[in-house]
């Protein structure tokens, strides 16, 4: 603890002048003081109506941003997150904080995150094949572990007893074997830890209907991969038909990140 003396009339004006708009860290180091000696000198002065450290702190390194690309920071976030795909931690690397301050700062700025099937499409879309395939080789060697890319309400179906006939229907049409890579029911249980999954060949959210003739059997890894590619062509459409349509008002500012 640095040496406590008599607060000089500088040092207390300084404290008055600066109290508000400076941390507590920062006034002690200006004043080569200890920061519960200022503390405790500024409850002695009255000066109870300081704002949270904290608060300084992000309203700084906000302003920091904001300088640096000239956006507000709820958009330089917005951007980053849902424009650019990032992920939180891309987000903190590139705005030089923690994971934690980036998942804060979206609650005080109440920007929205993806639910869990959105935040799985963007992790896998960003592989490309080869380390799709050496993620579901991991998988298969129980190192890693798959994510369904469906689509939670479109899945509330796969408890319901009619489907769990018709997928029964559908294996066995099938020989219990993936009509992908030909494994069988028992070796995707080996490798993936579950059944086969039956898989629609026209997307349900689609034809919104399980026809027999529109289901067949795949194992985890193939089930995976027709799911990733069916998404990302859908995203790459969407995108390419915002941009012909002009509706894509700011490309200077996502060109940013």
């Amino acid at each position: 603890m640095k040496k406590c003396r008599k607060f000089k009339s500088n040092e207390v004006e300084t404290i008055k002048i600066y109290y508000k708009t400076l941390p507590i860290s920062d006034i002690a180091e200006m004043l080569d003081r200890d920061i519960r000696v200022i503390n405790h000198k500024m409850n002695a002065l009255g000066l109870t109506d300081k704002p949270n450290d904290m608060v300084l702190k992000r309203e700084r390194k906000w302003k920091e941003l904001e300088d640096k690309y000239s956006l507000a920071i709820k958009d330089i976030i917005y951007n980053l997150y849902w424009v650019k795909d990032k992920s939180l931690l891309e987000i903190s690397d590139m705005l030089d904080v923690s994971n934690g301050t980036v998942n804060n700062w979206m609650k005080v700025l109440n920007i929205p995150r993806r639910d869990n099937s959105e935040g799985t499409k963007v992790r896998y879309s960003k592989m490309t094949e080869e380390q799709m395939d050496a993620h579901i080789l991991g998988a298969r060697l129980g190192q890693k572990k798959l994510f369904s890319l469906v689509n939670t309400e479109d899945r509330r179906y796969v408890r319901d007893e009619e489907w769990l006939k018709i997928s029964e229907i559908v294996k066995t049409r099938d020989n219990y074997r993936c009509m992908e890579c030909n494994i069988s029911e028992e070796t995707n249980y080996k490798l993936y830890h579950c059944a086969l999954n039956v898989h629609h060949v026209i997307p349900f959210h689609i034809c919104r209907k399980h026809k027999i003739d529109n289901l067949i059997a795949l194992c985890n890894g193939c089930h995976l991969k027709i799911h990733r590619k069916y998404w990302w062509d859908e995203v790459r459409e969407q995108k390419r038909l915002l941009e012909s349509d002009g509706l894509d008002q700011e490309p200077s500012i996502i060109s940013q990140f």
